[in-house]
């Protein structure tokens, strides 16, 4: 290091020749210490201790600290260790040397070990550093200042300052930490962060998603419902992570509305209007909150899938401030170690399973190589089946499995499935359909046999059989008759399910297995004695009459002075009543298949409905011209809500819209509840009776009134050859308790 100085001083001027020599005498002292230091490690302690006393001889103990630490860290510079000066400043080296000629006796005096800094030199040192650590805007100003001069105490000597112009230029300074906002009121503060740590009530959060609708000109906003075309062709998990998605985009669809509410009310002007100024922005700001603590959740949710299963549960007891999984993180990892170190001492040792071929007990040729004639000589080296899989294979499955059409990755793949989590109806079934060597590109065909109504129905029941087959480690796709009659009985008895519960388990399970579950003779006898001892029962025992309703609808007077919420539960109970049809073959009337006739109205449901079979007709509705009293004609009903709603539906072609903003098209549910309703106003007892009776109301009333069965079984889209009707829907109208007592009594009189 002396040298490159030596160098970076030679090509300096003559000027500057004493202060090389000073800084050589400097570095030679420094040299001569450094080897006498080294020297003495092969020393006695006597001589060790004359060399200290020696050097402290030498020099004082400032220039000792100052010249070791320049020794000790060669990349920093001559700030920290010449704080009078750069040493290359000839007039401070002057004055550094002078000062310590004149404390070298007061600092040998003051400190025997050549170590005491509690000097003016400290104190000086002590300044620099605080000088060093100002910031830009803490130093003082040595230029015209707001002129836009550059600070005098950063330019060096001789370097001309730059003007404000210039230094723009340069672009400018980045600040190291964001500045925080200044503080909200008290009371939102604390109701925001209750909200990020617990989330909004499942009530609170339904009422401002419906308080907070789109706007009529900017229906954009609102979340793209996914293609039917497109779901049906998608895993079940991938369409439940697409719902999620919607769900936060209906947060933000209402957060968008709240703001534009307020923003409208602040172009209006309207100066008393402050108080729904802050309830839109408070709503708003309470749907962002809640969003915000949503993607926290997801957040913690991906990553707790990618961690050790072993501090999973550590990670998710844990709650979030400034970090992610809160503070003090490592303590609580390094706690849960230990106790699991601590569990896994207590245990004691688990016995090896594996087959030992040298044991005395084994009797006969290995259990494993007794398959091995079932493949070809050269095309399985080793047994097909390994033994960890035999802990998930038992009995006949144990043999079926063993078969030479089984892969050996098949099995594998099979086995492994009991590890994962239940992956959903339509992902469990594409899997079996895969283990069947179905191709893929018949997959999704196969798939789209099932209706979603099908795939909500069968998904529960996979769900229990997924959770039995892991608790009994047996493999879902393969498990055996016997433990599929188990399964059944155990929800037979423990879960009480009725026999078309059990009946749709065992359709789940035979799209799993196969469908020789269903066909086997022991199945069939199960299920024969679940009918016995628990027969499948008729929702109702009797019906209402549909007269009280007619009567009641008719009472609300013309169809032109009705107001569409009144228009649109007429003409929902008259189609149910008329018609017979459930609420789903409603929900589907499309405006585009409604044709008027002469005397009628013909209405044709293309959709796929629960009763289309291959090669079966659609239902088609006939809803014909009742002159009789025009306040109940269905048809002429039709015609008025479709010349009402024709400005309001725009795009929407389905027959039953909402007579609320946005008028977009209802399910079959929200037309359940409008049956209801009117069945309540019309005095049916709807504690009793749902919606869905006027199906049975309308077909029992039609039966009395003389009308042919197979006519009734037709409009209410039932087969010919359908007992269903005469088991669950012809029922009589529901009478006093003491008609019987009554009717004999009246005869004696």
């Amino acid at each position: 290091m002396g040298k490159r100085k030596e160098r970076d001083l030679s090509s300096g001027s003559e000027d500057n020749e004493e202060l090389r020599k000073r800084v050589r005498r400097l570095e030679k002292a420094l040299r001569k210490e450094k080897g006498e230091r080294g020297r003495s490690k092969h020393r006695s302690r006597k001589e060790r201790c004359t060399s200290r006393s020696t050097s402290r001889e030498v020099r004082s103990g400032r220039d000792y600290r100052y010249k070791r630490k320049y020794y000790t860290n060669r990349r920093s510079h001559s700030r920290d260790y010449y704080p009078h000066g750069h040493p290359y400043d000839e007039d401070a080296v002057d004055d550094y040397e002078g000062e310590s000629r004149d404390t070298r006796n007061h600092s040998l005096s003051s400190s025997p070990s050549g170590g005491n800094l509690s000097s003016p030199e400290s104190k000086e040192g002590e300044t620099t550093q605080k000088a060093l650590e100002k910031t830009p805007s803490e130093q003082p100003s040595g230029g015209t200042g707001s002129q836009g001069v550059v600070e005098s105490d950063n330019v060096p000597k001789g370097e001309k300052e730059l003007s404000a112009e210039i230094v723009k230029m340069f672009g400018e300074r980045i600040m190291p930490d964001r500045t925080l906002a200044p503080p909200v009121h008290k009371d939102l503060a604390v109701r925001w962060e209750d909200i990020i740590k617990k989330g909004l009530p499942t009530e609170e959060r339904k009422s401002l998603l419906k308080k907070l609708p789109p706007p009529e000109n900017c229906t954009a906003i609102d979340p793209p419902k996914l293609n039917l075309e497109v779901k049906s062709a998608l895993d079940n998990t991938i369409i439940k992570r697409d719902e999620r998605i919607v769900e936060k985009q209906a947060k933000m669809t209402a957060a968008i509305a709240g703001i534009a509410k307020a923003l409208n009310s602040t172009l209006e002007g309207d100066p008393e209007n402050k108080l729904g100024l802050v309830e839109h922005l408070s709503d708003t700001a309470r749907l962002l909150v809640d969003l915000q603590r949503d993607e926290t959740m997801i957040r913690r949710s991906l990553i707790l899938k990618n961690v050790k299963s072993s501090y999973r549960d550590t990670l998710k007891d844990t709650l979030w401030d400034e970090e992610l999984f809160g503070k003090g993180l490592a303590e609580k990892l390094k706690t849960t170690k230990v106790l699991q170190q601590s569990s896994k001492d207590l245990k004691s040792g688990a016995k090896d399973q594996s087959w030992n071929k040298n044991s005395k007990n084994s009797r006969g040729p290995s259990r494993w190589n007794r398959y091995k004639s079932h493949g070809q000589s050269g095309e399985r080296a080793e047994a097909d089946i390994q033994p960890a899989t035999e802990s998930v294979l038992s009995g006949s499955q144990y043999l079926s499995e063993a078969g030479p059409s089984t892969s050996e990755e098949g099995l594998e793949k099979a086995a492994s499935s009991l590890e994962k989590n239940y992956p959903g109806c339509r992902s469990a079934v594409r899997k079996a359909f895969e283990l069947r060597e179905v191709p893929i590109e018949a997959t999704g065909i196969m798939l789209s046999s099932l209706t979603e109504s099908s795939i909500k129905q069968y998904d529960s029941c996979l769900k229990k059989w997924w959770k039995f087959c892991k608790d009994n480690n047996v493999n879902p796709f393969k498990g055996t008759l016997t433990e599929v009659l188990k399964f059944l009985t155990e929800e037979f008895q423990e879960g009480r399910a009725s026999y078309g519960t059990l009946n749709s388990c065992r359709s789940a399970i035979a799209l799993l297995r196969g469908p020789e579950v269903g066909e086997d003779a022991r199945m069939k006898r199960f299920f024969k004695g679940v009918g016995k001892l628990r027969p499948s029962m008729p929702k109702y025992d009797t019906t209402w009459d549909p007269k009280m309703v007619l009567d009641h609808v008719s009472s609300w007077g013309a169809n032109n002075d009705m107001t569409l919420e009144k228009l649109s539960l007429k003409l929902v109970t008259l189609l149910a009543l008329t018609t017979g049809q459930r609420m789903q073959t409603l929900e589907l009337i499309n405006i585009k298949n409604i044709h008027r006739l002469e005397d009628v109205i013909e209405i044709r449901i293309p959709d796929r409905i629960k009763t289309s079979k291959l090669n079966k007709p659609q239902p088609v509705l006939i809803v014909p011209f009742y002159r009789g009293n025009l306040n109940l004609c269905v048809a002429s009903t039709l015609e008025i809500y479709l010349k009402k709603t024709e400005d309001l539906r725009r795009l929407e072609t389905k027959l039953f819209i909402s007579f609320k903003k946005p008028f977009k098209s209802v399910s079959s549910q929200t037309l359940s509840r409008w049956i209801k309703n009117t069945l309540n106003s019309s005095g049916v007892d709807t504690n009793i009776f749902s919606a869905y009776s006027t199906r049975h109301a309308s077909t029992s009333a039609a039966k009395r009134s003389g009308v042919n069965i197979d006519a009734i079984k037709k409009a209410a889209g039932w087969s010919e050859k359908s007992e269903t009707f005469a088991r669950f829907y012809n029922r009589n109208i529901s009478s006093s308790k003491d008609a019987f007592a009554k009717a004999i009594l009246n005869i004696a009189s």
